[in-house]
């Protein structure tokens, strides 16, 4: 005699109820218990040094549920930073470009695999930062050439976020905010000038975005992103739309697709 097993309301229930909390365990999972995360950790290396933790140094822990690294590229001077500590936000990439020349890429990452996920990360990262050897002359020479302009006297006009034309202080530059997700301009006016023309990028879990600060008479444009971008791409900074995914965020996406499709799967054959 065949027997079928018929799915009741309540049984629906308890499966529904059963998956989700896997679900969430699956994501948990690394974040549930406590490491010894290398703690006051900081380090510098030139191009052509790997990354490694000084014999005798670095041996502060700390309990924490995730270890944290920060990194900084310096493409103009041919250095690298790293520093370990239990304390961090959230994965980040961030490029900053101006003048000098002075091109700075710095990454900040947090995980909870193991103790030394964070100094595993750094290694391989550093390994492939290094290797990229952007010109820092190069790339900002041909920003230059869209945001800076070297014998400007007095003020300037610029864009709003309304698309209107005001006129800037002498002291002041025409800026931009454009989130690289929703593709939509965030702001757009007048600003204090600091360190002039520049170009910097954040990428993250949060509020991806290129930011230029120019002065050129009405220099904050759409074309200037388009420009900037292209620049950006075809210099192997970013991709085409001007993002560079953090890998805190892949890594995230990754499990969390591995759970879903784990989810649906047990769901859709039971």
């Amino acid at each position: 005699m065949n027997y079928k097993y018929k799915k009741t309301p309540v049984t629906l229930w308890f499966i529904t109820n059963m998956f989700a909390l896997l679900f969430l365990s699956l994501l948990f999972v690394n974040t549930g218990h406590a490491l010894q995360c290398i703690d006051n950790c900081f380090t510098r290396g030139q191009f052509g040094e790997p990354f490694r933790i000084p014999d005798g140094q670095c041996t502060e822990r700390a309990s924490v549920s995730k270890c944290f690294v920060k990194m900084g590229i310096q493409y103009d001077r041919n250095t690298y930073s790293v520093s370990l500590d239990k304390s961090g936000y959230f994965s980040y990439d961030y490029i900053y470009i101006t003048s000098g020349p002075y091109l700075s890429y710095e990454i900040n990452y947090g995980c909870s695999q193991s103790t030394d996920c964070a100094a595993v990360y750094a290694q391989k990262r550093i390994d492939e930062m290094v290797a990229r050897r952007y010109d820092a002359g190069r790339i900002y020479e041909e920003l230059a050439q869209v945001i800076d302009n070297p014998s400007r006297n007095g003020s300037i006009q610029c864009y709003d976020l309304k698309n209107n034309v005001v006129t800037c202080s002498p002291r002041q530059i025409c800026s931009l905010e454009f989130n690289t997700k929703t593709k939509k301009m965030k702001s757009r006016d007048c600003k204090d000038e600091t360190d002039g023309a520049k170009v910097f990028l954040f990428d993250g879990e949060v509020g991806p975005s290129i930011n230029i600060e120019c002065n050129r008479n009405l220099c904050n444009t759409d074309a200037t992103i388009t420009q900037i971008k292209n620049i950006l791409a075809e210099n192997g900074l970013t991709d085409a739309d001007g993002r560079r995914i953090a890998a805190g965020t892949k890594e995230m996406a990754s499990s969390l697709s591995v759970a879903l499709a784990f989810i649906f799967a047990l769901v859709y054959y039971f």
